[in-house]
């Protein structure tokens, strides 16, 4: 299964066409800032070859941390570590299969 941020449907219904299991990604109000949270309780194990993943969790910064403005830079692994994230913490019915 690939969880896609579904900013360009032509590129996603390309990659579903070639049979891969592409599922859009949830997006809501403030579901960057929520999803972001709920990580935080959690401890993200990064394998040391994961170069990019490490510079962006050690370079990660907000704007204002009083009202929880996440600067949007520096973030796609970031991004792709909520999307699947928020999936798992849903619940299992979140990862059937379609």
């Amino acid at each position: 299964m690939v969880i896609a941020d579904t900013s360009e449907p032509r590129l996603t219904s390309g990659i579903a066409a070639a049979g891969v299991n592409i599922q859009k990604a949830e997006k809501g109000p403030d579901s960057v800032i929520e999803g972001l949270k709920e990580m935080q309780d959690w401890t993200i194990v990064v394998t040391p070859s994961s170069h990019n993943i490490k510079r962006e969790l050690n370079s990660y910064v907000w704007n204002d941390k009083k009202s929880s403005t996440p600067i949007d830079a520096n973030n796609h692994g970031i991004d792709a570590i909520r999307y699947i994230f928020s999936r798992l913490n849903a619940g299992s019915d979140a990862l059937a299969w379609s």
